[in-house]
């Protein structure tokens, strides 16, 4: 399992600025890479200056900036998103179904991400146009030919009654993943194993279908990081358990 990576969503943090201090928290804990979340209280995307520091801090602790996560899909927010990756590359833009124009609009974001090596991973949620199906049926429709991924939500799949067929269906599309759990009634964005997801099964399902990409943790913010972190090293180190059985 040395290969895996498994990651933290800044989302963690995300109720102040984002500081060295998370991402030093991030490395301690043994997680290889960040998603950085982009609301505006949290890290400013326009500031050039700190986007060059999060670079630093970043070598500093030796983590990968593996994805960027906006929330919305408005086309002007999504391409200053990308702009970092100018500064400072990463793998994929995490980001929500655009409400109105999709075609028109993710052309537009993804060959702007296409110069810059990045790919656009659309997030399952829990409304009707961003399910699993409606995503790879807007994918292989609409979108044919246009380098566009899905982010699997495990917590949004559970909330839509099952992860494993959630994980089959989106399977040829799989990008990136955002982990968390819940009890199957509202979005908690808990630590894996404190819900009533069966992370044996997804994982297994996971494997499965061949994806072999990041892991990241999704969670709450609020409370303690720091004893949220230990939490999510205990539950990475079960789900690496259960990839190396499957």
């Amino acid at each position: 399992m040395a290969d895996r990576t498994f990651g933290v969503s800044t989302r963690l943090f995300r109720d102040s600025r984002l500081t060295r201090d998370h991402l030093v928290h991030v490395a301690a804990h043994g997680f290889d890479a960040v998603e950085l979340y982009l609301s505006p209280e949290h890290f400013d995307r326009e500031d050039a200056t700190a986007t060059a520091q999060l670079g630093e801090w970043l070598a500093d602790t030796r983590l990968a900036l593996h994805s960027v996560h906006i929330p919305g899909g408005a086309v002007d927010d999504t391409l200053s998103a990308l702009a970092i990756a100018n500064q400072l590359p990463y793998s994929c833009l995490v980001m929500h179904r655009p409400a109105s124009q999709t075609e028109r609009t993710l052309e537009t974001i993804t060959e702007a991400a296409a110069g810059l090596g990045v790919k656009v991973a659309l997030e399952v949620r829990g409304d009707r146009d961003s399910t699993p199906e409606a995503l790879v049926a807007l994918i292989e429709d609409e979108l044919d030919g246009f380098d566009v991924g899905i982010c699997l939500d495990f917590g949004r799949a559970h909330l839509m009654g099952d992860v494993g067929e959630a994980i089959e269906t989106v399977s040829g599309h799989l990008l990136t993943t955002h982990l968390h759990d819940n009890h199957g009634t509202r979005n908690d964005h808990l630590v894996p194993y404190a819900g009533s997801i069966a992370w044996a099964m997804a994982m297994m399902e996971t494997q499965k279908i061949g994806y072999d990409g990041a892991l990241m943790f999704e969670l709450a913010p609020g409370g303690d990081p720091v004893e949220t972190l230990k939490r999510a090293a205990r539950a990475r180190e079960r789900l690496a358990q259960t990839l190396v059985v499957f």
